[in-house]
């Protein structure tokens, strides 16, 4: 509240001494250490509104900056195995603090609205599936945060209604206009972004028939990304040097996957190993150039923070396999907008791609064109809009690719083979 709003609310009450003075209790504490009970006590059956504009930052954000104001560790959305250790597991502090509000507040009448990003109230009408919270009346109006708040984030006005039967569908709404965007949430089953669209395309609601794969991993730019120059190498600490060919491959980006063909790469790096776990040693020792650069720059990669390093070789790599190097790839973005496929075809050699981007390895070059046909048609594109969220960080995941399915084409790919039949 500002300055001159509380000392209208104090000069109202000094004036008009016989109004009823509001009951008002102010706590100083730790959201994460406060004990909610004691305010849920003197509740008393009476109408409830809380209102609130947490944090709009991660826990690994938090992390980062060596803060103390944090939860208490815990895998509090139950994510499991590699995905808690490779991003999954990483949340939004307002995120924690909406699900704990609704937990303690939700069967009592009243009201919720708070100030948090989009991805946050995406997360909530997701779990709302699972967690079944007795909310209804749920909307989403979004704001402008940049006009606001100065801040670069997608972010709405969360609001519901406590103590009724659990609803799993969020209506959108412009905050300055009340115009309805779209509706999102639960459809038989199925989360979608846009649902009259949805139930549009929703015949293309399956599995997709092909293991889509994120790219490489290694989380050492300034060390791997290397461009080519005077017949040489430079890293993106400006050294240049001298290296053998033989673990070198072009790799591309998200912001490289901009063409319906890609055949070149602007960025080459290092492939330290052909699967994950393998021993990087006994390839480096036939290659003295490459190991000298590597060892000399081992702190970066000893630095690593990521928790799939620790006990791996050194100079391991993630997210590496036989598919990785498939001659022909379909690619896409997870970070942009974009939803056309890219072609990307090797020229010389296989080109990979980083962790950013997501991709379908083939052996023949007819294969790869059919699928991305099939994946660039105006249907599948739609379909993809559909439930995709344009203002998450990864706009693209594996789990939205794999809900591609193919229902007017019998698609049969054992292994090597794949034929397409009208």
């Amino acid at each position: 509240m500002q300055i001159f709003e509380k000392q209208k609310l104090l000069e109202f009450f000094l004036k008009n001494t016989n109004v009823n003075k509001p009951q008002i209790n102010l706590y100083h504490c730790n959201i994460f250490d406060f004990d909610f009970k004691q305010v849920k006590s003197q509740i008393d059956n009476r109408e409830l509104l809380v209102i609130g504009n947490p944090p709009w930052v991660t826990n690994t954000t938090l992390s980062s900056l060596n803060s103390k104001n944090l939860p208490k560790k815990s895998n509090f959305k139950n994510v499991k195995g590699i995905d808690a250790i490779t991003g999954k597991g990483n949340f939004d502090i307002g995120e924690f603090i909406s699900l704990k509000i609704l937990d303690l507040f939700s069967n009592e009448n009243g009201h919720f609205a708070f100030l948090i990003k989009n991805s946050v109230v995406k997360n909530i009408v997701f779990e709302q599936k699972k967690n079944k919270y007795p909310i209804a009346a749920i909307e989403k109006h979004t704001i402008n945060a940049k006009k606001e708040f100065d801040a670069a984030v997608d972010a709405s006005l969360f609001v519901c209604k406590f103590n009724t039967a659990p609803e799993f569908t969020a209506k959108e709404f412009d905050f300055y206009t009340s115009k309805l965007r779209v509706s999102l949430g639960w459809v038989n089953n199925k989360f979608a972004s846009d649902i009259e669209k949805y139930r549009k395309y929703q015949y293309l609601d399956g599995i997709c028939p092909f293991e889509w794969r994120q790219g490489i991993k290694h989380d050492c730019a300034k060390v791997m990304e290397l461009e080519r120059i005077n017949g040489g190498f430079r890293n993106a600490l400006g050294e240049e040097f001298e290296l053998e060919e033989d673990l070198i491959y072009g790799i591309l980006k998200s912001s490289d996957l901009k063409e319906d063909i890609i055949t070149d790469s602007r960025k080459f790096t290092i492939i330290t190993q052909k699967r994950i776990g393998e021993e990087t040693s006994r390839i480096l020792e036939k290659l003295p150039k490459t190991k000298a650069y590597l060892h000399r720059h081992a702190t970066h990669f000893i630095n690593r923070k990521s928790s799939i390093y620790i006990g791996k070789p050194m100079f391991s790599i993630f997210g590496i396999g036989d598919y990785s190097f498939k001659p022909y790839k379909i690619a896409i973005s997870g970070l942009y907008k974009q939803t056309r496929f890219s072609l990307v075809k090797p020229n010389g050699t296989v080109l990979l791609l980083d962790d950013t981007c997501y991709f379908i390895g083939f052996d023949t070059l007819e294969e790869a064109q059919e699928v991305q046909n099939l994946l660039n048609q105006l249907d599948t594109q739609e379909f993809i809009k559909s439930f995709m969220f344009t203002d998450s960080k990864r706009v693209i995941t594996k789990e939205l690719l794999m809900r591609i399915s193919f229902p007017n084409h019998s698609i049969y790919h054992p292994k090597k083979q794949l034929t397409l039949f009208d």
